[in-house]
C-alpha cells in the first residue's frame, strides 16, 4: 500500500487522524522520516501537525503553533521533531540561512507545512498528506459563525519509498482500529 485516504468532519478528528500516525511512527526509523503537508490556508496543516507532534512524545500542554516567521521549532519527544513552515521559504539556502540545515535524518521526524515550496530539499522516502476541503452540499451548509465547527476535509496520504510505506501500512491499521472502537 503507497496511498491511504482519511475522511475528517472536525478539528479534532484530523488531530486524532494524525496522532496515529505520530503512534505508526514507532520506532523511529534510524535515518529519520519527513511528513510534508500539503494544502491551501486554512486546510488544516498546522492542527494535523499539533497531533503528530504530540503523539510523538512532547509534553503535554505544549502548544505547537505554525513556525511561519521563525521557519522552524524543535520539540523534544520520542526523538528530536522539527515542525518546519516553508510558505515563506523559496529555497533550501533559505532554509539554512534560518538554521536547519538538514532535513530529517539521524532520527529526527521533521513535519513541513506546505512542503512543495521546498520539494527538492526533501527525501523522496517520505509520506506526503494533502489535506483538501470536502465540496459542501448547498443545502446543508456549516454555520461559519461557529469557531468549534471545521468543514470537513480528506486526508490524502502517499509513501515515497520503503519505509515510509511500512509506517502507512501501520497508520491505517491504527485509524481503522480507533474508528472499529468507537462504533
Amino acid at each position: 500500500m503507497t496511498t491511504a485516504s482519511f475522511p475528517s468532519d472536525s478539528a479534532a478528528q484530523t488531530r486524532h487522524i494524525a496522532a496515529c500516525l505520530g503512534a505508526a511512527i514507532d520506532p523511529v526509523p534510524r535515518g529519520g522520516l519527513v511528513v510534508g503537508l500539503h494544502g491551501d490556508l486554512g486546510a488544516g496543516k498546522t492542527v494535523f501537525a499539533g497531533g503528530l507532534i504530540g503523539a510523538l512524545g512532547i509534553p503535554a500542554g505544549t502548544v505547537v503553533a505554525s513556525p511561519t516567521f521563525t521557519v522552524f521549532r524543535s520539540y523534544r519527544g520520542r526523538a528530536l521533531i522539527e515542525h518546519v513552515d516553508a510558505y515563506m521559504v523559496n529555497s533550501r539556502s533559505a532554509l539554512e540561512g534560518a538554521g536547519l540545515h538538514e532535513i530529517g535524518g539521524n532520527g529526527h521526524v521533521t513535519c513541513v507545512e506546505w512542503a512543495e515550496r521546498i520539494a527538492d530539499a526533501l527525501p523522496k522516502d517520505r509520506i506526503d498528506v494533502d489535506l483538501q476541503p470536502i465540496p459542501q452540499d448547498p443545502a446543508h451548509p456549516i454555520d461559519a459563525s461557529r469557531l468549534d465547527v471545521a468543514p470537513p476535509r480528506r486526508i490524502e496520504a502517499r509513501a515515497g519509498g520503503a519505509i515510509s510505506a511500512r509506517i502507512l501500512e501501520r497508520w491505517v491499521s491504527l485509524v481503522a482500529a480507533s474508528t472499529s472502537e468507537v462504533s
